[in-house]
């Protein structure tokens, strides 16, 4: 797979698609999805299962973490899940979502960390900084799963988010799964229990959906 292929793969790492004029076009559970997007099987608040092109993904929250419905939204060529922390759970280290492809995505681990390894790569693990913006912290695989941690000092992230993020790829029933740990702009990045937290998410997701 050319490394031009892997671009628009990392960009489906992006926090949750804008909305209104010139947005992302993408539906919330709220309104009928169109038969062109990435359909949503089942919601709960622990469990989403997502039909990506005719491969069932199951978004499962770990321990502590639940699934808003607001945070459920379908796009043409993906599905993004967001997690909060359930009613009486302490917040988890970061702000976790999940992106799905809903195309078959062949993973190649090896070529996919020399992309991010890249100038380019590196930047497509941001919010829209461009090069001057994004540090690549560090690129490491645990068990199937590729971890980037990178830096984006930009203006481009969500109101919400800090420098500092983390994201885990993973080939799961043959779709590319994203996992993403945000920091948060108020308090300070811990990013070994951010990882340690992103882990644990891409272990439920896996274990789910087997």
């Amino acid at each position: 797979m050319g490394s031009g292929l892997f671009a628009p793969l990392v960009l489906l790492a992006a926090c949750a698609p804008p909305s209104g004029p010139g947005g992302t076009d993408y539906a919330r559970l709220s309104r009928p999805l169109t038969p062109g997007y990435v359909q949503i099987v089942s919601a709960a608040p622990r469990l989403v299962e997502v039909d990506a092109g005719g491969r069932v993904i199951r978004a499962r929250a770990p321990d502590g973490l639940c699934i808003p419905l607001e945070g459920v939204q379908t796009m043409r060529d993906s599905a993004f899940v967001l997690f909060s922390a359930c009613p009486g759970a302490p917040e988890a280290p970061g702000v976790p979502s999940l992106s799905i492809s809903g195309a078959p995505t062949p993973m190649d681990l090896a070529a996919l960390e020399r992309f991010l390894a890249t100038e380019a790569g590196a930047v497509g693990l941001g919010y829209g900084g461009g090069a001057e913006d994004v540090t690549l912290l560090s690129l490491k695989r645990e068990g199937e799963a590729l971890i980037a941690m990178a830096e984006d000092r930009s203006e481009f992230g969500p109101a919400f988010a800090g420098d500092l993020i983390i994201r885990a790829f993973v080939e799961i029933n043959g779709r590319l799964v994203i996992a993403t740990m945000l920091s948060r702009r108020e308090g300070a990045a811990e990013p070994e229990e951010m990882r340690a937290a992103l882990l644990g998410l891409v272990a439920a997701l896996a274990e789910a959906s087997a």
